[in-house]
């Protein structure tokens, strides 16, 4: 059987260490890890909660055109 991946948004613009992905505000940060999760939830980066199914979208991970989004190296790295 395949593994539920719940959605979680992000709340702070971070890189992930694992991945070296970039998540800005507002995407969707796929969570199949409880303790990744955990981590970047009492950092600051992701919601609580995850998104309700029929509300998860592809977490966008480059900003909408004329929008200016903090550079990596700006933000921290979780």
């Amino acid at each position: 059987m395949a593994k539920i991946t719940e959605n979680y948004e992000v709340l702070k613009v971070f890189r992930d260490k694992e991945t070296q992905e970039r998540y800005i505000v507002g995407a969707l940060y796929p969570g199949d890890s409880p303790e990744r999760i955990a981590e970047l939830q009492e950092a600051g980066y992701l919601a609580a909660e995850p998104q309700a199914p029929e509300a998860a979208k592809p977490a966008e991970k480059k900003g909408k055109a004329g929008e200016v989004t903090p550079d990596a190296n700006d933000a921290g790295k979780s």
